[in-house]
């Protein structure tokens, strides 16, 4: 049970997004067939233009799923897929905590709910989650897995409401669904032919397939790299913050890879590099005569073409590391992790492309 090859079709929810067409992009190359939902089908613009020839042979399809809190919104969708991977998730801020934590966890269970009646050839669902359902604020080294759950943030948000740290609020969202998603496997895994696996990927760094237009179109991890590396002067604060990363590609080959490992099924799977501070990438990218020509920053002028040097002095301290023994060890040996260098020079290089 759960082992999906090629040329299986695949369901790839919010298949727009920039981790979903990362997915997208190496399920198709590997020979699989795709079908993505998307909100509106203006929302396929990306895709049709990046995977023509694969929307053309018929190979790449797409179902509209308006608002995917609805009920029975992925009841189409599921039917006669081999297997789902299931991104789409709001990434929103609100006062009410609810707001942000009703779609996700709908989502999720909405998804679930379509497949238990309709996914009669399904074989495994794969949920995207987020290193944000383990990580804990620390005081000193740590090194968290899969085992961990993100309490603190939880905790908070249940006491503050409305007052709570918005980013707990985010945090919360992502425990709830996928604490939903394992709830509901549990109380239907008898009776269904289909298992379950989460990826927990950290902090998602790396070219985009995307097509913005500028760097303003950009939004999460995305946005956050070239605030922090490129656009905005850095400050010791800024260049020491620290976290865990990995690139947007290997992500999405550990997603394949899920789907094709056997042990994968029931296993929560952390994904991640390693750690990082804002002034390492800024270290490597400095090394980098700047890709900007429409976009004038002026603490980019004193480095003679290149790249600003940020603070090379900083402190780093990279006390919160995650412990990705377990995905290597169950997805094997094709999972080879990026190092910051190469990452680095192929986000510089699309910047370049792009014209920004």
């Amino acid at each position: 049970m759960g082992i999906t090859t090629a040329p299986s079709k695949i369901l790839v929810t919010g298949a727009n997004g920039y981790v979903a067409m990362r997915i997208v992009d190496q399920l198709l190359n590997a020979g699989y067939s795709v079908r993505g939902t998307i909100r509106t089908l203006d929302k396929s613009k990306d895709l049709r233009e990046r995977f023509s020839d694969f929307v053309e042979a018929g190979k790449l399809e797409f179902s509209v799923v308006e608002d995917m809190t609805s009920n029975g919104a992925f009841d189409d969708a599921v039917k006669d897929v081999n297997a789902i991977i299931h991104t789409a998730s709001p990434f929103k801020f609100a006062d009410d905590p609810e707001e942000v934590i009703k779609p996700a966890v709908s989502g999720t269970l909405g998804i679930l709910e379509s497949a238990l009646k309709f996914g009669n050839i399904l074989k495994r669902i794969i949920l995207t989650s987020s290193t944000a359902t383990i990580f804990s604020p620390v005081t000193q080294t740590t090194v968290m897995n899969e085992t961990h759950w993100n309490t603190v943030a939880v905790e908070e948000v249940e006491r503050l409401g409305r007052e709570a740290n918005t980013f707990y609020k985010y945090m919360t969202s992502k425990v709830y669904a996928e604490k939903a998603f394992w709830n509901f496997y549990d109380a239907h895994k008898k009776d269904i032919s289909w298992d379950v696996s989460a990826i927990i990927p950290s902090y998602v760094f790396g070219p985009a397939l995307n097509n913005f237009r500028s760097p303003s179109e950009q939004n999460g991890s995305t946005k956050l790299w070239w605030d922090n590396v490129i656009a905005t002067p850095a400050t010791p604060e800024s260049a020491s913050f620290a976290a865990c990363w990995v690139d947007v590609r290997d992500l999405a080959l550990a997603h394949m890879l899920a789907l094709q490992k056997p042990n994968a099924g029931g296993e929560r799977l952390l994904i991640s590099a390693g750690p990082f501070t804002y002034q390492d990438w800024i270290d490597i990218a400095s090394t980098h005569r700047s890709p900007l020509k429409t976009h004038e920053f002026p603490h980019h002028k004193e480095f003679g073409g290149y790249l600003p040097k940020g603070c090379p002095d900083v402190k780093r301290d990279y006390l919160l590391v995650y412990d990705n023994a377990k995905g290597l060890k169950i997805l094997g040996p094709e999972l080879k992790y990026r190092a910051m260098e190469e990452t680095t020079a192929d986000i510089l290089e699309d910047y370049a492309a792009r014209g920004w």
